[in-house]
């Protein structure tokens, strides 16, 4: 099992304006990157003075570098900011089975960085996907194995892994350094994703799951009960035959110096040579 090369790229990006963009405007915007979509929105009043100030919305899906150059000159006068963006990896497999087992081993192996990333995973059978969703919407986690590439035309037509980190709000942009439809141009994917995310390889037995629940020096049979006592709990929160590391760490408590950590690069040249570690609760 091997896979192929990835991409990281904007899947989506939602930007507030003063006005609404004329409709030849929004023409020469999608001739400029033919393959997105863009679409125009009234935002919803909520009284308060950031929707005031910004009553339209703007949201474009997988702009070209031409499209986010032209994007500023296009809006003039106009004020704007950028209110959400979808931050995307695709990776590519030889089948949609492969694809799935690299999104398992994605959430079996990740813990998401900030007080933003929430705790609620769930599982859609009918897509094959997974979202962390948290309570705020600031920080939103979401992938797929149903499909296939849609971030580059050389993926096109090649089963893929789909990863997205999903940010909305002030304090989660600012944070990644995305201020203005500018930043978004010269935005360093890779930086952002190895910044916001950590990846460990997951514990592959119960001493190491109950090593990771404590410091206290006890007998490897205890070891064994503290994480059987773990894993009875968490059985109900299965994804898919997977258990996502992050809700383990976060409700849970499992420590992570107990855990070896990788870079995102090493996780990458892992996942391309299909070297996963398979974790005691998937077994």
């Amino acid at each position: 099992m091997r896979y192929k090369p990835h991409v990281f790229e904007l899947d989506q990006v939602a930007l507030s304006i003063s006005q609404q963009l004329p409709p030849k405007t929004i023409e020469g915007l999608v001739a400029l990157s033919p393959h997105s979509e863009l679409r125009q929105i009234l935002r919803p009043s909520k009284n308060t003075t950031y929707d005031r100030a910004y009553p339209f919305q703007i949201i474009f899906s997988r702009p070209s570098k031409k499209f986010l150059r032209a994007l500023p000159i296009e809006l003039g006068t106009i004020a704007a900011r950028v209110s959400s963006v979808e931050l995307a990896m695709d990776i590519a497999a030889d089948d949609a089975s492969e694809a799935i087992v690299l999104m398992r081993h994605f959430w079996s192996s990740t813990v998401f960085k900030g007080k933003s990333a929430g705790t609620a995973v769930q599982h859609a059978e009918r897509h094959a996907a997974t979202y962390l969703n948290a309570p705020n919407k600031e920080f939103n986690v979401c992938t797929y194995a149903d499909k296939t590439g849609k971030l580059s035309s050389k993926l096109a037509s090649e089963p893929i892994s789909h990863f997205e980190l999903r940010l909305q709000g002030t304090r989660p942009l600012s944070d990644a350094g995305i201020l203005s439809v500018g930043d978004l141009l010269h935005f360093n994917h890779q930086r952002y994703w190895a910044n916001a995310v950590r990846f460990f390889q997951p514990p592959t037995t119960k001493i190491q799951v109950g090593r990771a629940l404590g410091s206290e020096k006890v007998s490897e049979t205890a070891l064994v009960k503290r994480a059987n006592r773990l894993l009875s709990k968490i059985a109900t929160v299965k994804l898919n035959g997977n258990i996502s590391l992050h809700q383990m760490v976060r409700l849970h408590n499992l420590e992570f110096g107990a855990l070896e950590e990788v870079t995102l690069d090493v996780w990458l040249l892992a996942a391309k040579r299909g070297e996963f570690t398979i974790p005691v609760w998937a077994r």
